[in-house]
């Protein structure tokens, strides 16, 4: 046996495995060495930190083109792919630019890349698991009515001004989920609770069209839902949260509904867990259900959710990851009110025909709804200045109505059901530091089926192929100046005889004209092709709308100024850093789409508008302190807008909205925050819908503060939240009573 292992010692001393070394240095952007910089082959753990000198070297076996990540405290983290050529030593000579801002924020929604937020040429506003767990934020339209310039109509997301209340038949802002579009189906909606807000690390809002880079339906902006990463380390997290309404405080308001007068319960229990199986595969998943009870007569719903997300990387030059989900949702849908004095209870049309099932209200609805989602994206290092992704997108809607006779869901062919799909590629090249370009192509498709829809052959099913090849240019013409430059060309099939074709172009400048401070100019061109429930929804069930076939797409033009900067104090007065973002922009919109009343009909139709614009200024201001433990923002957006035509305001849009937050920590374990939103009533109220539901027009400011604290102790966190502590009753559509006081308290378990 000796002699055995004599012999393969001797066999491996005479026949060594070649090994190749990587060795250089890292300095700043001024040229001064960084000690302590990580510099690690992506998907191994080999690697090595720079020496006080900013020297580094390390040897690996690894052969072919690898990926390394270089990053260091106080510094942007980068990737540069290498050859390694067995026996061989690569020199580098790597240099990091400093933060900036201080801080670690990035976003990549607006360019498809990860760039410091200081650098961007757009506005965009970000937020962090941090503040969505604080604020136990259980749907993402919680999240998002705390951002600057964003207002949530019912399920609608309003980017300055770009929507008004369309009875959630379509939507001008693109959610995606880690840059692959999420909307439904029948209506381009935005499917908010579709997704698991426990698994999220962060949410960017891009404000102003984004079809150049993200096609018609990022009109209005995007709201990129960014999914966490996997931890090098196994964490497995558990929560839950119980809480209740408080009944209104106007009795006259609860005594149309049996239990108007009762505390409202809901509950909701969350488990995760995440892990890297080896150096190359990884993966978590998360299960999740909620109940609640609602604060109005047939609003409650109970939902579950089950999200994953796998990560492969056979070689450091390829990786393959996956999203997967399925969510499911029994809902009563609260559509309005029975009237001003009745707002717990839903009405009934009381002009046209009664609804099918005449026990049913038309004020709501009840149904049995199903989402899946699958989004496979697959990269490849192809050298060190080129490498490709291909994406891939299945998102399909499942949506049965409830008999209100038997309590179980009816039959698909008396709902909907729609599908979208689609991939897309993306080439990326970066010839030099200073230049970097995209060119992509994408082909998507969306398939619909409902007993609301007529199409111009009487057939309820629909499609709307998307073709589309786009192009993406980053040129640094100086230490100062950046430029973007994007062109998209889509390709629309509206209907078998109906084409539309599409050319967006848009170009960006960010000038560094001061340390920490960056003038930005952005112009772009947007459009948006109506949805299947604008062209084709024929039903009076719930609200009379008739179809309107000759509905065409809208186009957009936008341009905005700004300037974004941070400062840091160290007076005997005021210790801390000062961030502040100040814009203004100026959008015009030909063949407008908003819904108007047919007075032959008595029914609403979507139409075109022959033109609008929606001009307006915003203003952002962050403070912390210097030890980051307490924070301050504040946001104001003033929104003007005007249908040419008539020279009137375009109805349901507010010209004043106010979103501040506090937070700071306390003292030991204890932290505490708030948030207060205002929006003034909205200029014009569409008195139209008052025809069919009695106080319609009855629209008031919103004015609501939620309060939070939290107390952590080792792997447990509880939170205690009230959302509108001040019990102030507000209307944010029409029709439509806003939540009241509502109480939380929530316990999590990390380890």
């Amino acid at each position: 046996m000796r002699t055995l292992a004599f012999i393969a010692l001797l066999l491996l001393g005479l026949n060594p495995v070649a090994a190749q070394t990587i060795k250089g240095t890292v300095s700043d952007d001024q040229g001064s060495p960084l000690p302590g910089t990580n510099i690690v082959i992506i998907g191994t753990s080999v690697g090595s930190a720079s020496l006080p000198d900013g020297t580094f070297e390390f040897d690996t076996t690894i052969t072919g083109i690898v990926v390394l990540k270089v990053s260091a405290i106080g510094f942007y983290s980068t990737q540069q792919s290498v050859r390694l050529v067995e026996g061989e030593t690569l020199l580098l000579s790597l240099i990091l630019k400093e933060q900036v801002l201080e801080s670690d924020e990035v976003v990549v929604t607006a360019s498809r890349r990860e760039q410091p937020a200081l650098s961007v040429p757009v506005s965009v506003s970000v937020l962090s698991a941090e503040d969505l767990g604080r604020r136990n934020v259980i749907v993402l339209d919680d999240a998002l009515r705390t951002v600057s310039g964003v207002q949530v109509l019912g399920n609608q997301i309003n980017i300055r001004g770009s929507s008004g209340f369309a009875y959630n038949t379509g939507s001008r802002v693109l959610l995606m989920l880690d840059g692959m579009p999420l909307l439904t189906p029948e209506s381009d909606g935005v499917p908010l609770e579709a997704l698991p807000a426990t698994e999220i690390e962060r949410i960017e809002v891009l404000k102003g069209p984004g079809s150049a880079l993200y096609g018609g339906g990022a009109l209005g902006g995007v709201s990129n839902v960014i999914s966490r990463e996997l931890p090098d380390t196994p964490v497995t997290t558990v929560s839950s949260f119980a809480g209740s309404w408080e009944p209104v405080r106007h009795e006259v308001w609860r005594s149309g509904w049996t239990h108007g007068d009762e505390y409202r319960p809901f509950w909701g229990v969350s488990m995760s867990h995440a892990r890297r199986s080896s150096p190359r595969f990884g993966w978590w998943a998360n299960a999740s259900f909620r109940r609640d009870s609602g604060y109005r007569q047939l609003s409650g719903r109970d939902v579950f959710h089950a999200f994953s997300k796998l990560s492969w990387q056979p070689k450091p030059a390829y990786k393959l990851e996956t999203l997967l989900g399925i969510m499911i949702r029994e809902k009563n849908s609260f559509i309005f009110w029975a009237s001003a004095n009745d707002v717990l209870s839903p009405g009934r049309i009381t002009l046209g025909p009664a609804p099918l099932d005449d026990s049913d209200p038309n004020g709501a609805s009840d149904n049995f709804v199903k989402q899946l989602s699958f989004l496979p994206v697959f990269t490849h290092f192809v050298g060190t200045k080129w490498f490709y992704e291909i994406k891939g997108r299945v998102f399909g809607l499942f949506v049965q109505p409830i008999s209100n006779i038997s309590g179980k869901p009816k039959s698909l062919s008396e709902g909907t059901l729609g599908f979208r799909y689609g991939a897309e590629g993306l080439l990326n090249w970066i010839p030099r530091s200073s230049t970097r370009m995209v060119f992509g192509a994408s082909r998507d498709a969306n398939t619909t089926r409902s007993s609301f829809f007529v199409t111009t052959d009487g057939d309820e099913l629909g499609g709307q192929p998307e073709v589309a090849v786009f192009t993406h240019l980053e040129e640094e013409l100086s230490e100062n100046l950046q430029v973007v430059a994007g062109l998209r060309f889509d390709h629309y099939r509206i209907d078998q005889s109906n084409a539309e074709s599409r050319l967006s172009p848009k170009l960006s400048l960010a000038y560094t004209w001061m340390p920490r401070q960056v003038l930005r100019l952005a112009w772009g061109h947007g459009f948006r092709v109506p949805s299947f429930a604008e062209r084709f929804t024929d039903n009076r069930d719930f609200l009379p709308i008739i179809r309107n076939l000759e509905l065409k797409p809208e186009r957009s033009q936008s341009i905005e100024v700004g300037i974004r900067g941070s400062t840091s104090l160290r007076s005997s007065l005021v210790q801390g850093t000062f961030s502040w973002d100040a814009s203004a922009f100026w959008n015009t919109y030909d063949g407008f789409i908003e819904p108007r009343l047919v007075v032959s009909e008595q029914a609403f139709q979507f139409v075109n508008l022959p033109s609008a614009r929606i001009v307006g200024t915003e203003f952002q201001l962050e403070w912390k302190n210097a030890s980051e433990q307490t924070a301050l923002s504040v946001g104001y957006t003033f929104l003007g807008s005007r249908e040419d035509q008539t020279e009137e305001e375009l109805p349901f849009r507010s010209r004043h909205q106010v979103v501040t937050s506090l937070d700071s920590h306390v003292w030991g374990p204890f932290s505490a925050g708030l948030d207060y939103r205002f929006a003034s009533r909205p200029g014009r109220v569409e008195t139209d819908f008052a025809r069919f539901v009695p106080d319609a027009e009855l629209m008031v400011d919103t004015k609501v503060l939620d309060m939070r604290t939290s107390f952590t102790r080792g792997p447990f966190v509880v939170n205690v939240i009230v959302n509108n502590a001040l019990e102030y009753h507000f209307v944010e559509r029409p029709a439509l009573l806003g939540a009241p006081r509502r109480y939380t308290l929530k316990l999590t378990y990390q380890h």
